[in-house]
């Protein structure tokens, strides 16, 4: 399969502002693409702007869990 689900990031409250969640993702987002995978995540609507400041962009909307973002080949 051609693409990949990334779950469940966040950061303790107390531990925010470092950088560790935009860390995580653009690494994991890139390892992924290297493998030929297009990584995608769910999130709210707020985190939109945080996700796109790591190279994804919306990819969708799912009624479920929110907006679908996605990074890569577009």
């Amino acid at each position: 399969d051609d693409t990949a689900v990334i779950g469940g990031v966040a950061t303790d409250a107390g531990m925010r502002g470092r950088g560790f969640a935009g860390m995580l993702v653009t690494t994991l987002a890139e390892r992924l693409e290297g493998e030929g995978k297009s990584p995608y995540l769910f999130c709210e609507n707020r985190l939109v702007p945080f996700y796109e400041k790591h190279g994804f962009y919306i990819a969708g909307y799912w009624q479920q869990s929110g907006i679908a973002v996605t990074r890569g080949r577009g």
